[in-house]
This record gives C-alpha cells, sequence and structure tokens, in this order.
C-alpha cells in the first residue's frame, strides 16, 4: 500500500508540475498576443495619420 501512496503523490506533483506550465504558457501566449495586436492598430493608425497629412503639407506648399 505504501508503494501506491508514494505513486500518488507522485502522479499529484506531476500534474501540478504540468497544470502550472500550461497556466504560464497561456499567460506568455496571450501577453505576446495582446503587444502584436496592440503594435498592429498603431501601425495602422499612424500610417492613417500620415496619409491624412499629405494633402495639408501639399497645400501649404
Amino acid at each position: 500500500m505504501g508503494d501506491l501512496t508514494y505513486t500518488n503523490s507522485m502522479m499529484n506533483e506531476i500534474r501540478e508540475l504540468l497544470l502550472n506550465a500550461r497556466q504560464h504558457v497561456a499567460v506568455q501566449v496571450n501577453t505576446e498576443l495582446l503587444s502584436t495586436y496592440w503594435n498592429v492598430g498603431r501601425i495602422i493608425v499612424e500610417h492613417e495619420q500620415e496619409i491624412r497629412n499629405v494633402p495639408t503639407m501639399a497645400s501649404r506648399l
């Protein structure tokens, strides 16, 4: 019976380790996706602002 208890304890420890690793990876992936989407939005806004400013600059000349 002692071996069974040790095995259950060991399996629980491994299970906890894997669950923690999965959670950590999910947080990292979500952080990276958030950063990527934010930068995509920034690039789009900057591009749109440049397009809007071109006629204004041309009319000043």
